[in-house]
């Protein structure tokens, strides 16, 4: 192992327990939002693009406002600092995991010409310091600045996003933008001659075909609490995907429903090594670009998308306006194939003033279920993901 394996390994396992529990719970809490407007469709988010980019407003929020976003985004009874501090360890401790796991963040700031100077100098030097933001003064109403941001994004998801805005609000003050990129091997990778096509049975009893790729062998598995679950590693088995797959004739919206924090954990940590027949669907997915503004609304921050009373004086000072978030919107791929997964996620704040041998187990999924790609060492989500028909690759 080299040194900047260990470096990665030494600073994830010293991640803050405590924000990587309120981190999951304000992951479960997002999708059990997201479902209840896109039923019946695939789903694919991550939950660290989102919440970065969160976190990065957050820092700018005051008053009720940022009471409000403290309640949304599980950060209750902790300082702002702790937060930055964990956040930036999160960052660095996701670099040079290995060779064969490529994950990359980054993050923008882009301020309208007119609107930069208004910019505080500390709030700047807290995104600097803590998300390694760079500013970037751009015309909103210049064609080229669309360009040079869908630019930025293909750059940092590696090619897997190409096209994240057709235009933008002339009337925005700054967008902040956060990407997440991901490319991880898996440690057993499955034989393309095995992948056949296979029954897979949706919510309506319907069975359609679908590729399945199969494999045999020691995983991490569970079974018990009305569902199954297996571990996938990739690389040197510290980044890995957790498949969730509920019991036959239980609703995965229903099991979504009552999913916890604690429920989740308990399932990671009761899993035990076993043989297993495992059967999985390959998959490519693409979801969004999906407005989160209601989600988060229900969450309890919808002060921040009201002009007559969100609060963001840390960001700037423009009184007698009002600073708002105008949208939050996300855009999440993932492809999962035979050598392994690729994954890519964008977030963006939009902010305006306003005027198997078969004595194994067998694991086969085979109907609708639940994934997520999960730092091991830390803890932290980085994906996450209900599939109802893993031949849909874009919502209908």
């Amino acid at each position: 192992m080299s040194e900047g394996h260990e470096e990665s390994d030494k600073l994830a396992s010293g991640i803050d327990k405590g924000l990587v529990a309120r981190s999951t719970r304000f992951a479960i809490s997002l999708l059990n939002e997201l479902q209840r407007e896109d039923e019946n469709i695939n789903m694919f988010i991550s939950p660290l693009s989102i919440s970065i980019a969160l976190v990065m407003l957050y820092n700018g929020a005051e008053s009720l406002t940022k009471d409000a976003m403290a309640e949304a985004l599980q950060l209750k009874g902790m300082q702002v600092s702790d937060v930055n501090g964990t956040y930036r360890k999160m960052s660095e401790s996701l670099k040079n995991i290995e060779s064969s796991v490529s994950l990359t963040i980054g993050n923008s700031i882009w301020a309208r010409k007119s609107f930069e100077p208004s910019i505080k100098d500390d709030y700047k030097q807290i995104l600097h310091d803590n998300f390694s933001s760079e500013l970037l003064t751009r015309e909103f109403s210049d064609p080229q600045t669309v360009e040079e941001i869908n630019q930025w994004v293909k750059r940092e998801t590696g090619g897997k996003i190409e096209k994240y805005f057709d235009r933008l609000d002339r009337d925005a003050s700054m967008l902040l933008i956060n990407a997440v990129y991901f490319k991880g091997e898996w440690v057993k990778k499955f034989n393309e001659s095995r992948t056949l096509q296979r029954s897979f049975t949706l919510s309506s009893g319907r069975r359609i075909k679908v590729d399945m790729m199969a494999n045999t062998g020691n995983y991490l598995y569970y079974s018990g609490e009305g569902a199954q679950a297996a571990r996938l590693p990739y690389g040197r088995g510290k980044i890995a995907m957790y498949v969730i797959l509920p019991d036959e004739g239980t609703d995965l919206d229903s099991y979504v429903d009552e999913l916890e924090q604690e429920k989740l954990d308990g399932i990671i940590s009761r899993m035990i090594d076993t043989e297993i027949e495992l059967q999985i669907p390959r998959l490519k997915l693409e979801y969004g670009k999906k407005q989160l503004n209601k989600a988060l609304t229900r969450m309890g921050m919808g002060i921040a998308f009201n002009g007559a009373f969100a609060d963001f004086r840390g960001i700037a000072s423009v009184d007698p306006e009002r600073l708002f978030v105008s949208s939050v919107d996300h855009k999440a791929v993932v492809e999962v194939n035979e050598k392994g997964t690729e994954a890519a996620a964008v977030t963006s704040i939009g902010i305006r003033a306003t005027s198997m041998i078969m004595t194994a187990r067998r694991f086969v999924v085979n109907r609708p279920y639940l994934f997520l790609i999960r730092d091991d060492r830390s803890g932290l989500i980085l994906f996450m993901g209900k599939i109802l028909d893993p031949t849909k690759a874009k919502p209908q």
